[in-house]
Protein backbone atom coordinates (compact mmCIF):
# COMPACT_ATOMS: atom_id res chain seq x y z
CA UNK A 1 0.00 0.00 0.00
CA UNK A 2 1.41 3.44 -0.87
CA UNK A 3 2.67 5.38 2.14
CA UNK A 4 0.35 8.31 1.53
CA UNK A 5 -2.71 6.03 1.86
CA UNK A 6 -1.70 4.27 5.06
CA UNK A 7 -4.04 5.05 7.91
CA UNK A 8 -6.48 6.81 5.59
CA UNK A 9 -10.10 5.82 5.79
CA UNK A 10 -12.41 6.83 2.96
CA UNK A 11 -15.39 8.91 4.05
CA UNK A 12 -18.62 6.97 3.46
CA UNK A 13 -20.74 8.26 0.59
CA UNK A 14 -23.67 8.73 3.00
CA UNK A 15 -21.61 11.09 5.18
CA UNK A 16 -20.54 13.12 2.16
CA UNK A 17 -24.16 13.42 1.08
CA UNK A 18 -25.25 14.49 4.58
CA UNK A 19 -22.50 17.12 4.73
CA UNK A 20 -23.63 18.49 1.37
CA UNK A 21 -27.21 18.72 2.58
CA UNK A 22 -26.09 20.54 5.72
CA UNK A 23 -24.14 23.10 3.69
CA UNK A 24 -27.12 23.64 1.41
CA UNK A 25 -29.44 24.10 4.40
CA UNK A 26 -27.01 26.59 5.97
CA UNK A 27 -27.02 28.64 2.76
CA UNK A 28 -30.81 28.55 2.64
CA UNK A 29 -31.05 29.62 6.29
CA UNK A 30 -28.67 32.54 5.69
CA UNK A 31 -30.68 33.71 2.67
CA UNK A 32 -33.94 33.45 4.62
CA UNK A 33 -32.45 35.43 7.49
CA UNK A 34 -31.46 38.14 5.05
CA UNK A 35 -34.96 38.21 3.56
CA UNK A 36 -36.47 38.44 7.07
CA UNK A 37 -34.27 41.41 7.88
CA UNK A 38 -35.31 43.15 4.67
CA UNK A 39 -38.95 42.48 5.46
CA UNK A 40 -38.52 44.06 8.87
CA UNK A 41 -37.21 47.23 7.25
CA UNK A 42 -39.46 47.39 4.20
CA UNK A 43 -42.69 46.17 5.78
CA UNK A 44 -44.45 46.02 2.42
CA UNK A 45 -43.48 45.52 -1.19
CA UNK A 46 -44.36 49.13 -2.05
CA UNK A 47 -40.82 50.42 -1.53
CA UNK A 48 -39.00 47.59 -3.32
CA UNK A 49 -38.35 48.08 -7.02
CA UNK A 50 -36.76 45.46 -9.26
CA UNK A 51 -36.17 41.84 -8.45
CA UNK A 52 -35.50 40.62 -4.93
CA UNK A 53 -31.95 39.52 -5.72
CA UNK A 54 -31.14 43.07 -6.79
CA UNK A 55 -32.43 44.34 -3.45
CA UNK A 56 -30.41 41.72 -1.57
CA UNK A 57 -27.31 42.64 -3.55
CA UNK A 58 -27.90 46.30 -2.74
CA UNK A 59 -28.15 45.44 0.95
CA UNK A 60 -24.93 43.41 0.85
CA UNK A 61 -23.12 46.27 -0.87
CA UNK A 62 -24.46 48.62 1.75
CA UNK A 63 -23.12 46.42 4.52
CA UNK A 64 -19.72 46.30 2.82
CA UNK A 65 -19.67 50.06 2.47
CA UNK A 66 -20.76 50.83 6.00
CA UNK A 67 -18.92 47.94 7.58
CA UNK A 68 -15.64 49.49 6.50
CA UNK A 69 -16.26 52.44 8.79
CA UNK A 70 -14.85 52.44 12.27
CA UNK A 71 -17.49 52.00 14.97
CA UNK A 72 -15.79 54.91 16.72
CA UNK A 73 -16.28 57.19 13.72
CA UNK A 74 -16.47 60.87 14.68
CA UNK A 75 -16.71 62.87 11.49
CA UNK A 76 -16.57 66.64 11.92
CA UNK A 77 -19.90 68.47 11.67
CA UNK A 78 -21.11 68.95 8.10
CA UNK A 79 -20.66 72.38 6.58
CA UNK A 80 -23.69 74.55 5.83
CA UNK A 81 -23.29 73.91 2.14
CA UNK A 82 -23.24 70.15 2.75
CA UNK A 83 -26.30 70.43 4.97
CA UNK A 84 -28.05 72.45 2.27
CA UNK A 85 -27.32 69.75 -0.31
CA UNK A 86 -28.67 67.07 2.01
CA UNK A 87 -31.80 69.12 2.75
CA UNK A 88 -32.44 69.46 -0.98
CA UNK A 89 -31.96 65.72 -1.42
CA UNK A 90 -34.40 64.99 1.41
CA UNK A 91 -37.00 67.38 -0.02
CA UNK A 92 -36.65 65.75 -3.44
CA UNK A 93 -37.68 62.40 -1.94
CA UNK A 94 -41.14 63.85 -1.21
CA UNK A 95 -43.03 63.32 -4.46
CA UNK A 96 -46.73 63.70 -5.10
CA UNK A 97 -48.47 60.36 -5.41
CA UNK A 98 -45.55 58.41 -3.97
CA UNK A 99 -45.37 58.75 -0.17
CA UNK A 100 -41.92 58.55 1.36
CA UNK A 101 -41.77 55.54 3.69
CA UNK A 102 -38.79 55.20 6.02
CA UNK A 103 -38.01 52.84 8.90
CA UNK A 104 -37.15 54.65 12.11
CA UNK A 105 -33.74 54.65 13.79
CA UNK A 106 -33.06 55.13 17.49
CA UNK A 107 -29.26 55.05 17.63
CA UNK A 108 -26.16 54.99 15.41
CA UNK A 109 -26.31 51.24 14.89
CA UNK A 110 -29.93 51.15 13.74
CA UNK A 111 -29.29 54.20 11.52
CA UNK A 112 -26.45 52.37 9.78
CA UNK A 113 -28.71 49.36 9.29
CA UNK A 114 -31.33 51.57 7.63
CA UNK A 115 -28.74 53.06 5.29
CA UNK A 116 -27.30 49.61 4.57
CA UNK A 117 -30.76 48.36 3.59
CA UNK A 118 -30.75 50.89 0.77
CA UNK A 119 -32.91 53.72 2.12
CA UNK A 120 -32.05 57.22 0.91
CA UNK A 121 -32.62 58.92 4.27
CA UNK A 122 -32.82 58.13 7.97
CA UNK A 123 -35.74 59.21 10.16
CA UNK A 124 -35.47 58.99 13.93
CA UNK A 125 -38.20 57.94 16.36
CA UNK A 126 -38.68 60.08 19.46
CA UNK A 127 -40.05 57.12 21.44
CA UNK A 128 -37.21 54.81 20.41
CA UNK A 129 -34.51 57.38 21.12
CA UNK A 130 -36.01 58.38 24.46
CA UNK A 131 -36.42 54.78 25.64
CA UNK A 132 -32.90 53.86 24.53
CA UNK A 133 -31.76 56.67 26.85
CA UNK A 134 -33.91 55.47 29.75
CA UNK A 135 -36.83 57.87 29.42
CA UNK A 136 -40.40 57.77 28.17
CA UNK A 137 -41.69 59.49 25.04
CA UNK A 138 -43.58 62.82 24.88
CA UNK A 139 -40.67 65.12 25.71
CA UNK A 140 -39.81 63.34 28.96
CA UNK A 141 -36.16 63.04 27.90
CA UNK A 142 -33.84 66.05 28.37
CA UNK A 143 -33.48 67.98 25.14
CA UNK A 144 -29.68 67.91 25.35
CA UNK A 145 -29.67 64.11 25.42
CA UNK A 146 -32.07 63.92 22.48
CA UNK A 147 -29.92 66.31 20.46
CA UNK A 148 -26.76 64.38 21.35
CA UNK A 149 -28.42 61.16 20.15
CA UNK A 150 -29.42 62.89 16.90
CA UNK A 151 -25.82 64.01 16.40
CA UNK A 152 -24.50 60.48 16.89
CA UNK A 153 -26.99 59.20 14.32
CA UNK A 154 -26.08 61.91 11.78
CA UNK A 155 -22.35 61.19 12.21
CA UNK A 156 -22.90 57.47 11.63
CA UNK A 157 -24.50 57.74 8.16
CA UNK A 158 -23.91 59.53 4.88
CA UNK A 159 -27.59 60.02 3.94
CA UNK A 160 -29.83 62.90 5.10
CA UNK A 161 -31.26 62.63 8.62
CA UNK A 162 -34.65 63.92 9.71
CA UNK A 163 -35.37 64.02 13.45
CA UNK A 164 -38.65 63.36 15.26
CA UNK A 165 -38.43 66.44 17.46
CA UNK A 166 -41.93 66.15 18.91
CA UNK A 167 -43.25 69.67 19.72
CA UNK A 168 -39.84 71.33 19.98
CA UNK A 169 -38.94 70.57 23.61
CA UNK A 170 -39.67 74.18 24.57
CA UNK A 171 -36.96 75.66 22.35
CA UNK A 172 -37.53 78.95 20.56
CA UNK A 173 -37.89 78.47 16.78
CA UNK A 174 -34.51 80.01 15.89
CA UNK A 175 -32.74 78.00 18.61
CA UNK A 176 -34.48 74.79 17.57
CA UNK A 177 -33.43 75.09 13.93
CA UNK A 178 -29.87 76.02 14.84
CA UNK A 179 -29.46 73.15 17.31
CA UNK A 180 -30.81 70.58 14.86
CA UNK A 181 -28.46 71.83 12.14
CA UNK A 182 -25.56 71.66 14.58
CA UNK A 183 -26.50 68.03 15.22
CA UNK A 184 -26.33 67.34 11.48
CA UNK A 185 -30.08 66.99 10.84
CA UNK A 186 -31.67 68.57 7.76
CA UNK A 187 -35.31 67.93 8.60
CA UNK A 188 -37.67 67.26 11.48
CA UNK A 189 -41.15 66.24 12.52
CA UNK A 190 -42.93 69.04 14.39
CA UNK A 191 -46.21 67.97 15.96
CA UNK A 192 -49.18 69.91 17.32
CA UNK A 193 -49.50 67.98 20.59
CA UNK A 194 -49.24 70.24 23.65
CA UNK A 195 -47.11 68.14 25.99
CA UNK A 196 -47.24 70.71 28.80
CA UNK A 197 -50.98 71.34 28.91
CA UNK A 198 -52.34 68.30 27.13
CA UNK A 199 -54.47 68.16 24.01
CA UNK A 200 -53.62 69.94 20.78
CA UNK A 201 -52.07 73.34 20.15
CA UNK A 202 -54.63 75.68 18.57
CA UNK A 203 -54.37 75.67 14.78
CA UNK A 204 -53.62 79.40 14.59
CA UNK A 205 -50.86 79.16 17.19
CA UNK A 206 -49.35 76.12 15.49
CA UNK A 207 -49.37 77.90 12.14
CA UNK A 208 -47.46 80.80 13.68
CA UNK A 209 -44.91 78.40 15.17
CA UNK A 210 -44.38 76.72 11.81
CA UNK A 211 -44.01 80.10 10.11
CA UNK A 212 -41.36 81.09 12.66
CA UNK A 213 -39.48 77.83 12.11
CA UNK A 214 -39.56 78.33 8.33
CA UNK A 215 -38.27 81.89 8.67
CA UNK A 216 -35.45 80.69 10.94
CA UNK A 217 -34.51 77.97 8.46
CA UNK A 218 -34.38 80.48 5.60
CA UNK A 219 -32.08 82.72 7.61
CA UNK A 220 -29.77 79.74 8.22
CA UNK A 221 -29.22 79.25 4.51
CA UNK A 222 -30.35 75.60 4.68
CA UNK A 223 -33.70 74.60 3.09
CA UNK A 224 -34.61 72.64 6.22
CA UNK A 225 -37.45 70.13 5.64
CA UNK A 226 -40.30 70.70 8.09
CA UNK A 227 -42.86 67.92 8.44
CA UNK A 228 -45.84 69.41 10.28
CA UNK A 229 -47.39 66.41 12.00
CA UNK A 230 -51.10 66.55 12.84
CA UNK A 231 -51.93 64.52 15.96
CA UNK A 232 -55.72 64.79 15.88
CA UNK A 233 -56.11 61.01 15.83
CA UNK A 234 -53.94 60.56 18.93
CA UNK A 235 -56.12 62.56 21.34
CA UNK A 236 -59.53 62.17 22.98
CA UNK A 237 -62.65 63.60 21.37
CA UNK A 238 -66.32 63.20 22.36
CA UNK A 239 -66.87 60.94 19.36
CA UNK A 240 -65.33 60.05 16.01
CA UNK A 241 -67.43 62.61 14.18
CA UNK A 242 -65.98 65.40 16.34
CA UNK A 243 -62.48 64.04 15.73
CA UNK A 244 -63.03 64.04 11.98
CA UNK A 245 -64.50 67.56 12.06
CA UNK A 246 -61.37 68.82 13.82
CA UNK A 247 -59.11 66.96 11.44
CA UNK A 248 -60.64 68.51 8.30
CA UNK A 249 -61.58 71.93 9.76
CA UNK A 250 -60.40 74.64 7.35
CA UNK A 251 -57.77 77.01 8.73
CA UNK A 252 -58.56 80.56 9.74
CA UNK A 253 -57.11 83.49 7.72
CA UNK A 254 -54.26 83.67 10.27
CA UNK A 255 -53.36 80.03 9.77
CA UNK A 256 -53.56 80.38 6.00
CA UNK A 257 -50.79 82.97 6.08
CA UNK A 258 -48.28 80.38 7.35
CA UNK A 259 -45.93 78.81 4.76
CA UNK A 260 -46.99 75.45 3.42
CA UNK A 261 -45.42 72.41 5.04
CA UNK A 262 -45.71 68.68 4.74
CA UNK A 263 -48.36 67.11 6.97
CA UNK A 264 -48.84 63.68 8.46
CA UNK A 265 -51.84 62.60 10.47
Amino acid sequence: MPAELRGHTAEPVEDQHAAGLQEEQARDDAQQEERDLLEQFHGTDSWVEGDSMGVLASRRLGHARIGSRSMGRTDPPRTRSQLAEQAQALAALHRSGRPLVLPNAWDAGSARAVEAAGFSAVATTSAGVARSLGYEDHERAPVEEMLAAAARIARAVSVPVTVDFEAGYGLAPAVMIERLLEAGAVGCNFEDTDHAQGGLVAMEAQAERIAALRASAERSGVPFVLNARVDVFLHEFPDEEARLDEGIRPPSPIARRAPAASTRS
